[in-house]
């Protein structure tokens, strides 16, 4: 017997009450309307009105013995109270008001007296928010767990064991009354909402006291403030209950089980009749040896049995048996690009001299490259300068990349094929050949088509037409991508807050048009034509990997990149693509390195690295090349001198090694890694290999103990290796501001100090004075604008303060009083921007620090240079954008729209648009193209050349359980078109180490020459990390746009989510129009007509687990008899005639929720039935 300690669904007894028939049933006739949920979009439930006098007659006055008791809060009742200052406690009339008053703790209120610390218990309480503050939360400690949860106005917070955390539960809260129940089982604690299921957990584990509390914590000055109506507590203990059984036994040997139950003595003998999953298995009335009943020939699964006697219903107990059929879905392999076919994705390798042409087709996509006069015609009709050489064209659908010699020269947007696939070419243009690039997994045809597993990084390429409605639907087996279009327009079904719904997103142009989904863990993004369409975030699904496609042509293949570097040292430019830590130094097209390390600028997990290296005959000390590098891990391959051995360390840990002969004078070794493992190779031949496959994503490079000469480096990899990066660490946790002086001095302003630069950055002298801020613009009349934080109360009260400078920060005018009063505010650094109508903007979180889920957000102005302000109209707060909206900062676009972007918990950054100077912006928030965490970012405008450069924290929201996690890497992107859109610059730094958080406070600064980033990079010092403030700067005139962004680089292999997806479908029937799914299996179905669409018997019975044979269903020793035309079963009458479909005897969906106790949930386009009554929508199990 195995226990499992994991997330698993709750079973709620209440619900299994539903009888079978025939040789199953207990005689009552039921319709099926109780369990059948209608889906109508646009309703919603009545709220329930709450009277907390109602049920003043259930308060105990003393704990019963096992520690039950209901707390009704009569007035004057005191079992509750504050424990420390800061907050107040009464009851009255059947309610209890809490009042935290004390900013920056969580001050509990707690209830008196001892609580017993059992497992098996069940806590509900109903609690409405008056004003939520910081947040609201609930505690209860038993033994060596407790349940934690934090109550948000749009979402629940959970801590688990071993430091899980769920964070993305999104609820309705606001200001209503809500009704939370617990139960925990022993194992698991199972969580609902108003009587809805919401997630199973293995409660927070540690050293607790045993306490039940609340607590809380303001914001903006306001008091916390709630009110309690009931608490109540009760052992599960006592009763009925299953006996000798334990949750989450496993009998992976065993098609048999002997149950029993123990029963309290005060209940009536009678018939105790069991359950699995809900439908009747059997019964007993032997009560003098606990009601035995042998339950035989059982199909392997995972079952929920529960035992009833009367009104009294046991606790479901989970029981595993045999061993369940594995789920039959193999490992797409794909296909890629040849000479004879053309896929969406292709590499061509060609050479040029002279005037000529190349064309490449994909049947999508089409690149047209005209070489003439040193010059390349791009499929845009742009020219760059392309003499005679070597190069390389990369296509992957709509992306072209041209690299000449090792650099890359160009990229561009592939127009829409013109329908004839393949490669031609003529003029000087010669040598082709056609190299695979991503693999193409599937060209599905129209209709249905059951899929391999294709990993959750993937592009789907659509080509449909504007004027002719399609359809799209493609699941990856974790997430479902839906695209609909119709009149012309572009619908996705996107789920922000995991709740799915079908949104408008673009007007497609008319005629044909290719859709671009570049998606990676649910995250997707659609373009067409290089523009941006939208931004989704998939709804999770526990559905197969599958197609369906109606009026549209569809490829699906793999989304990853593919860049090229070559480097020699015969000129100074390798110093833009190479860090260099030790000495170092180039002549004669040879790089001596002297105990040094050379690492690059890109960011990689995959790659081949090639260096040819002289090592001059020495004895001693080590050659080693280096990927997906960084302080803490990465791939290590070389040679060591000493110990004359060839080796292979993968993060620190050896992996290979062999005893070889040293390298010669002149030799090249290439570390190559991949999906397939790591191999080092020595003038071309492999080595070392090891099937270790990294993880992360870091640097190439080269480490030198001793001497060595380095004559050439080649790269190809996943990572873009952006020129000039220069990076400072400053040492200490800093988040500033840059701006540039008349003259170009350069100025750095942090909280009361500043630093200037008159080396465009390289190194910082200290200014004297502190009249700074970490905000701070050089305004279009040439003044100094400095804003500050000033404390003005013990606990933290604020109010921001400007100060102007018309020498450059030599002295100052003001302070200029922003805000009329104090509040628990704090602004980000680079939160403050001049529009071109010369108005100035400030942007300052009015939450307080450190808060993730209390969304307000202050918007003040200035027309005189910041010497007086107001607060613009449009309030930002969760009241009224319905969203949790974080960080903002405005930017100019320069088009006569003030755009308002925000961070936000819905997988990317969202924006608003102004168009009367910032004085109004729309609440309604839209999703920008950068998927991102609920972390810092910044954009930047300059007013010179328009471009507008955003620095973010691209991450994927759906890789880690809180909203703010991963925060491992940070980016940098330019917009020249005024935002309508984004070419990717570069990976500012990457530190994949785990789905943690090391960046905090991204800011982006731009000045003439150079675009600064800077972040707050938690360091490793010893056995603990120190936050250090890095400095990232690039020369602008060097920098290489990308057409389109890298992927993201997710860091998790699963989903965030409760095994109740999984464990729901496969006990699950779903009927759409002429098909029926059951868990894994598909068949061809009748017309849907909702709750009378007609399943066919046996799948019925495999859905319950049980045998059909000739009209009859039969599980343990229950039977259910039907017979076509007949609208009965046994003695239970049933709404329609039983009938066939498809040659086979068949119910309806509502006959067969009522007959074996099953949940139903209908919409417009399906119908399932389902044996886990959990109260949650079953369209979160598929994705709809």
């Amino acid at each position: 017997m195995k226990k499992t300690k994991r997330m698993i669904p709750f079973l709620l007894a209440a619900a299994m009450l539903l009888s079978a028939c025939g040789g199953g049933g207990n005689g009552k006739e039921t319709t099926g309307d109780d369990n059948t949920v209608t889906t109508t979009p646009g309703t919603e439930e009545p709220k329930e009105t709450v009277d907390p006098k109602a049920d003043l007659d259930l308060d105990t006055k003393a704990d019963g013995a096992d520690g039950t008791f209901y707390d009704a809060f009569p007035t004057g009742d005191a079992k509750w109270a504050v424990n420390g200052n800061g907050g107040t406690v009464s009851a009255k009339d059947g309610a209890m008001t809490v009042r935290i008053k004390t900013y920056g703790s969580d001050t509990p209120v707690e209830r008196k007296g001892f609580l017993p610390l059992d497992d098996r218990f069940e806590i509900s309480f109903r609690l409405k928010i008056i004003s939520g503050g910081r947040h609201i939360g609930f505690v209860h400690e038993f033994g060596g767990s407790r349940i934690f949860m934090y109550i948000y106005p749009d979402s629940i917070f959970l801590r688990g064991a071993d430091g899980a955390v769920y964070d993305d539960l999104p609820l309705d809260i606001g200001n209503e009354w809500h009704e939370y129940r617990m139960v925990s089982d022993g194992e698991n604690v199972h969580y609902y909402v108003d009587g809805k299921y919401v997630i199973s957990a293995a409660p927070q584990n540690g050293s607790y006291s045993g306490k039940m509390r609340f607590f809380a914590s303001p914001i903006a000055g306001t008091d916390t403030e709630f009110l309690v109506d009931y608490v109540r507590y009760s052992s599960l203990k006592g009763r009925i209950s299953i006996s000798d059984i334990e949750n989450g036994a496993e009998y992976p040997d065993s098609a048999r089980l002997s149950l029993s139950v123990n029963v309290d003595r005060d209940i009536p003998a009678g018939e105790v009749v069991y359950r699995a999953n809900g439908v009747k298995i059997g019964s007993s009335d032997r009560k003098n040896i606990g009601y035995p009943f042998d339950w035989e020939n059982i199909k392997p699964g995972k079952y929920y049995i529960t035992a009833e006697l009367g009104e009294n219903v046991s606790y479901p107990v989970a029981v595993t048996l045999g061993k369940p059929e594995a789920v039959s879905v193999g490992t797409a392999e794909g296909v890629t690009s040849t000479s004879d076919r053309l896929y969406g994705s292709y590499e061509l390798v060609f050479d040029v001299k002279g005037d000529g042409k190349l064309t490449s087709d994909s049947g999508m996509n089409r690149a047209e490259l005209a070489f003439s006069g040193g010059e390349v015609t791009l499929p845009d009709g742009s020219r760059t300068a392309a003499g005679d050489g070597n190069y390389i064209l990369l296509a992957d659908g709509e992306t072209g990349w041209l690299y000449r010699g090792g650099r890359l020269i160009a990229g561009f947007i592939c127009p829409i094929s013109s329908g004839k696939a393949g490669v031609s070419y003529d003029g000087g243009v010669s040598g082709v050949s056609v190299r695979g690039f991503n693999p193409t997994y599937y060209t599905p045809a129209g209709g249905y088509t059951a899929l391999d597993s294709f990993g959750k990084s993937w592009v789907l390429s659509v080509m449909t037409d504007a004027g002719k409605d399609s359809s799209v639907i493609l699941s990856d087996g974790f997430y479902k991508c839906r695209l609909t279009v119709s009149g012309g327009k572009l619908y996705g079904g996107d789920a922000p807050k995991n709740k799915a719904e079908l949104r408008e997103l673009a007007v497609l142009p008319a005629g044909k048009n290719v859709l671009e989904v570049r998606c990676v863990n649910g995250i997707a993004l659609i373009y067409s034509g290089g523009k941006w369409l939208g931004s989704l975030r998939l709804p999770a699904t526990a559905e197969r990997p599958y197609a369906e496609i109606s009026g549209a042509e569809c490829e699906i293949r793999g989304y990853a990149d593919r860049y090229y570097l070559d480097l020699d040292f015969v000129t100074e430019d390798y110093k833009d693509y190479l860090t260099f830590t030790g000495s170092c130094g180039a002549e004669n097209g040879r790089l001596s390195l002297s105990d040094c390390t050379a690492v690059g600028t890109q960011f990689a997990r995959f790659c081949d690295f090639t260096v040819k290296a002289d090592l001059g005959g020495k004895k001693t000390g080590g050659f080693w090349l280096l990927s997906g590098w960084s302080e803490l891990y990465g791939v290590r391959g070389g040679y060591d001198l000493s110990s004359g051995k060839y080796s292979l360390y993968l993060d620190g840990k050896l992996l290979a090694s062999v005893t070889g002969d040293a390298p010669a004078a002149e030799t090249e070794m290439t570390l190559s890694v991949s999906e397939n493992g790591i191999t080092l190779s020595v003038d071309g031949k492999a080595v070392l290999h090891d099937d270790a496959v990294p993880t992360k994503w870091g640097a190439c490079g080269v480490k030198v103990d001793g001497e060595a000469a380095v004559t050439s480096m080649s790269y190809r990899g996943d990572g873009f290796p952006q020129a000039s990066r220069f990076f400072t660490d400053r040492g200490k946790s800093e988040y500033p501001d840059i701006v540039e002086l008349e003259g170009g001095r350069l100025l750095m302003t942090e909280e009361g100090y500043a630093l200037y630069s008159d080396d465009g950055g390289t190194t910082w002298e200290k200014l004297s004075g502190d009249t700074f801020g970490k905000n701070s613009i050089v305004l279009s009349s040439g003044r100094l604008l400095t804003v500050k934080r000033s404390n003005v109360s013990a606990e933290g009260m604020t109010i921001d303060l400007a100060y102007l400078s018309d020498d450059g920060g030599k002295t100052f005018k003001g302070p200029f009083q922003l805000q009329g009063k104090a509040s628990y505010r704090i602004a980000m650094n680079c939160k403050l921007t001049q529009a071109e109508s010369g108005r100035v903007f400030f942007v300052t979180g009015e939450s307080g620090h450190g808060v993730e889920h209390a969304a307000v957000m202050g918007i003040y102005y200035s027309d005189n240079d910041g010497m007086t302000w107001k607060k613009i109209e449009t309030e930002i707060n969760y009241e009224t954008t319905g969203m949790n909206l974080q960080e903002g900062v405005i930017v100019d676009l320069g088009n006569g729209t003030l755009r308002f972007y925000a961070r936000s918990d819905r997988g990317f950054l969202y924006y608003s648009d102004s168009t009367d100077n910032g004085m109004t912006f729309d609440t309604d928030f839209r999703p920008a193209p950068f998927a991102a965490v609920c972390s810092a970012f910044n954009v930047e405008r300059d007013r010179k050349t328009g471009e507008l450069f955003m620095a973010w924290e691209y991450n994927c929201t759906n890789d880690h359980g809180q909203i703010q996690y991963p925060r491992t890497r940070v980016a940098l992107a330019v917009s020249r078109d005024k935002g309508q859109s984004w070419e990717y610059l570069a990976d500012v730094d990457d530190y994949s180490n785990a789905a943690a958080i090391y960046h905090f406070n991204i800011g982006v600064n731009v000045t003439e020459k150079y675009v600064f980033v800077t972040v707050i990079r938690a360091v490793p010092e010893g056995r603990s990390w120190v936050n250090h403030g890095y400095i990232m700067r690039y020369e602008r005139e060097k920098l290489t746009a990308l057409p389109r962004f890298t992927p993201l680089h997710s860091l998790t292999a699963g989903t965030f989510r409760s095994d109740y997806y999984s464990e729901v479908l496969g006990n699950s029937v779903i009927a759409r129009d002429g098909v029926i799914s059951a868990g894994e299996k598909r068949y061809d179905g009748g017309k849907f007509e909702g709750n009378r669409t007609l399943i066919p018997l046996e799948y019925i019975a495999d859905l319950i687990k049980g045998e059909y044979a000739g009209g009859k269903i039969t599980l343990g020793s229950s039977v259910w008899k039907f017979t076509e035309g007949a609208d009965f079963c046994g003695d239970i009458g049933m709404q329609d005639k039983a009938a066939m479909s498809g040659g086979k005897l068949s119910i309806t969906v509502r006959d067969a929720a009522a007959i074996f106790g099953l949940s139903v949930e209908v919409t417009d386009a399906y119908a399932a039935i389902f044996a886990a009554p959990y109260g949650a929508g079953f369209g979160g199990v598929i994705g709809e």
